[in-house]
């Protein structure tokens, strides 16, 4: 990805970050910038220098009413991407598109879904805590994501790296996975029940002291999210924790240390990036 490039990736990704908070604003619910947006907006007052991305996170009600009311209050070139408005998308989380772009991701590629550069947003869900009935909920939610695994790109780059051990183990798995999920949902075309399952669970855990995306990856403190403030991105404001720096640091540690130089790029593995072109030319 050369520099002309990721600078107009970026200029197309503020404007769907634009878009989005008016969007935020109509239907009066909170976002957050998130994790590495969130370090360039303190640390740079706009992307870092080598990333290519933007993430925000809501809490799952803020969420749910969004992605039920958004398409509706969006221009027409952009679209917001779920498990429910696009059928072969396999991610529990959403984004927003521009249809007129092409961002096609390796894991992805086989994948017959919108692949317009994009925003990710992120939904909160209530952790689990030390008692039994969440961590019995949790072990249902890492089961569960586990069985959409072999629908993205079988191998990608980075699994090629591995030794023929490593790799035969990550097929064996993956063969398993498949087969459990034929016993539990069937044809390839349910991968929305699992997605739609695995969200009833989330949404069932107990309220409590954490907040976290996906199944606990990421650990965050539900107060963080109680207040908010305005930060500086690319020479506009939107909207972040208050305590950005208790946040950032309980999940970077020193998040104002530059990593080292090797670890300057962007975190995409991507097959075609086409800022001028709709990804439905390359499909």
């Amino acid at each position: 990805m050369n520099h002309d490039n990721i600078e107009e990736i970026k200029r197309i990704e503020l404007n769907i970050l634009d878009e989005f908070a008016k969007v935020c604003d109509k239907l009066d619910v909170k976002y957050f910038l998130a994790y590495w947006t969130m370090i360039g907006a303190i640390r740079h007052k706009g992307f870092i220098p080598w990333d290519d991305d933007i993430d925000v996170v809501m809490m799952r009600e803020d969420y749910e009413k969004f992605i039920n009311q958004a398409q509706a209050l969006l221009p027409e070139n952009l679209f917001l991407q779920n498990y429910k408005t696009d059928k072969n998308f396999l991610l529990q989380y959403s984004k927003i598109r521009d249809n007129n772009t092409t961002f096609i991701e390796q894991s992805q590629c086989k994948l017959d879904i919108n692949h317009g550069i994009f925003i990710d947003i992120f939904p909160l869900d209530y952790c689990y805590d030390a008692n039994d009935k969440t961590k019995k909920l949790f072990k249902r939610i890492k089961f569960k994501c586990s069985l959409l695994s072999p629908f993205f790109s079988p191998i990608t780059d980075i699994e090629n790296g591995y030794g023929f051990a490593k790799k035969t183990i990550l097929k064996l798995k993956r063969m398993v996975q498949r087969i459990l999920f034929a016993l539990l949902y069937g044809s390839k075309k349910n991968t929305g029940k699992l997605l739609e399952d695995i969200d009833k669970i989330k949404m069932s855990v107990p309220k409590g002291k954490n907040v976290s995306v996906f199944d606990g990856f990421i650990v965050e403190n539900k107060d963080w999210f109680n207040e908010c403030a305005e930060y500086e991105f690319e020479g506009k404001k939107y909207i972040g924790v208050k305590d950005y720096h208790s946040y950032l640091t309980q999940i970077y540690g020193d998040y104002m240390q530059l990593p080292p130089e090797e670890k300057c790029v962007p975190q995409h593995y991507t097959t075609i990036i086409d800022t001028g072109k709709s990804y439905k030319e390359y499909i």
